[in-house]
């Protein structure tokens, strides 16, 4: 891994420019074309400059998420909706539970 000179990100090896600012590993700023772009397009542009060395076949690339920027409102609202989305599957759950412990319950009495 080598670290990016601008950002301070750690870069894997055979990645040629940062995924975060777009600076090269040798240290050289990106072109005023990428500057300019959102850090979605620079990420990106750097993923298409490393393209150009192919991969050996069944090579596994590691992925590590290192920070989510999520507005704090958009973050509250998906968490309602997570929570809201929760309640059929608890109800399938506790479905599932009474209808097998019903039966395995009635098929333990008998046994024992």
């Amino acid at each position: 891994m080598w670290k990016c000179k601008q950002c301070s990100k750690s870069i894997e090896e055979e990645f040629d420019a940062c995924w975060s600012c777009g600076y090269s590993k040798s240290g050289l700023p990106p072109d005023q074309s990428v500057r300019a772009e959102s850090a979605e397009n620079r990420a990106e542009i750097a993923r298409g400059k490393n393209m150009s060395r192919p991969r050996a076949a069944g090579q596994i690339q590691a992925v590590a998420i290192v920070d989510a920027s999520i507005p704090f409102w958009s973050m509250v609202f998906f968490m309602i909706k997570w929570s809201l989305a929760s309640i059929p599957a608890v109800a399938i759950l506790m479905f599932t539970f009474a209808i097998m412990g019903a039966l395995f319950g009635g098929l333990f009495r008998a046994i024992f």
